[in-house]
């Protein structure tokens, strides 16, 4: 087993001890407490006899909370330690409900996920289980859900139209988005932004709704908002934009910024990319290819602010993701701005770098040159890091979005990190969003 793997495997079991998980008790485990024992009992008798007459496991957990931890980890570390499934026919199913997130996932193993679709998963979340939960009866829809899931899997289940997508719906939607100009006052409480000339800023609880419900990208509570450029909007097909975090990661030490080959440094993260490949197959993520640098890595001393863009291929998709990385560093951390694009939007893109580069102005005593080395902590992180992703990021994940109706890509930071990434025009199967008065936007997508 390769050096990767390794260490990939050690990440995950680290991972795996630290998350208190319920232990499995039936065919039901309600530790959410929000199914009497009536109800418990009928839905656990219902998967009991499916899974003696077909050896296919289904469980339904409930949970008062994540802990912070991501659902679409949550579950795949929970599957695991539980061993939900016949171990040579991986025929098991989670159906998972974290209360105080407000989120439902569909875990699937790779032996049902034939029957079980992304596109099936996601129509029984939205049209059997979440009307029902909207309403607080979380029986009827848990109930509605596991019906569903047994019709997939023996094929008898129909389609709920639950979306209907036309011209002035999104129009709607348009309109009903609040852009700002000016000198905004960034949530982070460390800069302000002067919104560009040619931009609008959507704030923080727009950001999360036009990435998240719109765009199809779990949510990202680290976004504080985004620049769009004027007259695109957020749903044409060539829309793109900017999002913008924070993350306070300390004081970044620039010395090795002219030290670094970024073309040795690109041939490594090529290597390591497709090394972890198999990590990623195994988990049920298609295989991402690094192509190249879409802009070499630059770090501007004066101004302290690195940038560079990856071109990604993900499976056998046509069009290319763009990954356009900008970093503005301060004195406890960095402004985190990444181009949402493909790689037909690049030179769209790189036209108004310099205007996005500039937009971000920290406030006094929140500047690089304030940094105090008696005070302030040095992070762990250098430039040559930050382009490499070699140091772990919260708690062993970050997040890189995909353009327009592709999921949000989770990597493992380590060693250049396992980009995953679910197919393309369709929102994730797994994931309950907010905002639900809008659903006839949320499955927008191509197909």
């Amino acid at each position: 087993m390769n050096k990767l793997l390794v260490i990939l495997f050690f990440l995950f079991s680290i991972l795996e001890a630290t998350i208190d998980f319920p232990k499995l008790t039936g065919q039901v485990v309600d530790r959410a407490n929000i199914l009497s024992d009536y109800q418990e009992s009928t839905l656990a008798n219902l998967l009991k006899e499916h899974e003696n007459q077909t050896s296919n496991q289904i469980v339904v957990v409930t949970i008062n909370t994540l802990n912070g931890y991501d659902i679409a980890e949550y579950g795949y570390q929970l599957g695991r330690h539980w061993g939900i499934g016949q171990k040579d026919r991986n025929n098991g199913v989670l159906l998972i409900v974290a209360m105080n997130e407000r989120k439902l996932r569909i875990e699937v193993g790779y032996g049902l996920e034939g029957s079980l679709t992304d596109k099936t998963a996601k129509n029984i979340i939205d049209s059997k289980i979440r009307p029902q939960f909207k309403k607080q009866n979380y029986y009827q829809g848990i109930s509605a859900g596991v019906n569903s899931i047994l019709e997939s899997i023996k094929g008898e289940y129909k389609y709920s139209s639950v979306y209907t997508n036309n011209t002035k719906s999104l129009l709607e939607v348009e309109g009903g988005l609040t852009y700002q100009s000016g000198i905004i006052e960034l949530n982070s409480g460390n800069a302000t932004l002067n919104v560009p000339e040619g931009f609008g800023f959507l704030d923080q609880e727009q950001a999360n709704y036009v990435l998240s419900d719109l765009w199809g990208n779990p949510e990202d509570e680290t976004i504080l908002g985004l620049l769009v450029p004027e007259g695109r909007g957020v749903m044409d097909a060539k829309s793109w934009l900017f999002t913008i975090s924070f993350e306070e990661m300390g004081y970044v030490e620039d010395e090795d910024a002219g030290d670094i080959d970024y073309e040795e440094l690109l041939e490594e993260l090529k290597e390591e990319t497709r090394e972890a490949n198999v990590q990623r197959n195994e988990m049920g993520y298609e295989s991402v290819e690094f192509v190249g640098w879409a802009s070499a890595p630059h770090y501007d001393a004066n101004s302290k602010i690195l940038h560079w863009a990856k071109e990604l291929r993900f499976g056998s998709d046509s069009i290319h993701t763009l990954n356009y990385n900008l970093r503005v560093l301060g004195r406890k951390g960095v402004f985190v701005l990444n181009a949402v694009a493909s790689m037909p939007e690049l030179k769209e893109v790189e036209d108004n770098l310099e205007l996005v580069i500039t937009s971000i102005d920290f406030k006094e005593g929140h500047r690089y040159a304030d940094f105090l080395p008696e005070v302030d902590e040095v992070a762990a992180w250098t430039i040559g890091g930050l382009v490499a992703g070699k140091i772990l990021a919260k708690a062993g994940f970050f997040v890189i979005f995909l353009k327009f109706w592709k999921v949000i890509a989770i990597a493992v930071a380590s060693f250049g990190g396992a980009i995953w990434k679910k197919i393309k025009g369709k929102k994730d199967k797994k994931e309950e969003y907010k905002r639900p008065e809008n659903p006839e936007i949320a499955a927008k997508s191509k197909d």
